[in-house]
């Protein structure tokens, strides 16, 4: 998991946390803290579906609900589509659970954040990361 998250941070990290900061309005190290704390609590949400909620055809589903292939071609369109949703899901549906409304609850503590923008957070890194 590291690896992944050490070759997520330096290959999209720096233009990921200039976005995630701007949407937000935190500073952008602040943001970019963020990531590697959420990046493996939505691989591990996902690993725990596909083992234990439907094999493959699980994780075929959360990959297309939640993600697409163009996505970090535009990434900060897609965190601003995001940030401007209503009714954001930090459960991810099913994929966290409630323990995506406690993360949310505890970042948005952590940087000050709204509860609406915290609620934003996990919803505006998921297609990112699927």
């Amino acid at each position: 998991m590291s690896d992944f998250v050490s070759d997520f941070m330096r290959q999209f990290g720096p233009d990921v946390s200039r976005q995630l900061s701007a949407s937000l309005g935190v500073k952008p190290e602040e943001a970019s803290r963020l990531l590697p704390q959420v990046i493996p609590m939505i691989m591990g949400g996902l690993k725990k579906q596909m083992e234990t909620r439907g094999g493959a055809q699980r994780l075929d589903h959360i990959l297309n609900k939640y993600g697409r292939e163009d996505v970090l071609n535009d990434i900060g369109g897609t965190i601003a589509a995001k940030a401007r949703e209503a009714n954001p899901d930090p459960q991810l549906g099913g994929l966290l659970g409630q323990s995506g409304v406690q993360a949310s609850q505890m970042f948005g503590q952590m940087l000050g954040l709204s509860s609406q923008k915290a609620m934003s957070l996990i919803p505006m890194l998921a297609p990112l990361i699927l």
